[in-house]
């Protein structure tokens, strides 16, 4: 996915339960470091909140470019 992650580029956010949910997200930082350990790069994400639906802390799942 390296590759093909692009700022900018939107994104999926699906929280875990119990806030639930489909929320957009705009890519806007790509890490260019990879964690050998877990063979992983970091991406930062920017999402409103206005309401404070979403609590610190919170699993989320993302689909970037599908």
């Amino acid at each position: 996915m390296f590759t093909t992650v692009q700022m900018g580029q939107m994104a999926k956010v699906k929280p875990a339960a119990p806030i639930g949910g489909l929320y957009e997200a705009e890519v806007i930082a790509i890490d260019r470091v990879f964690d050998a350990a877990s063979d992983t790069f970091g991406v930062r994400l920017k999402l409103d909140n206005p309401e404070g639906a979403l609590v610190a802390g919170i699993d989320c799942k993302i689909e970037i470019g599908e």
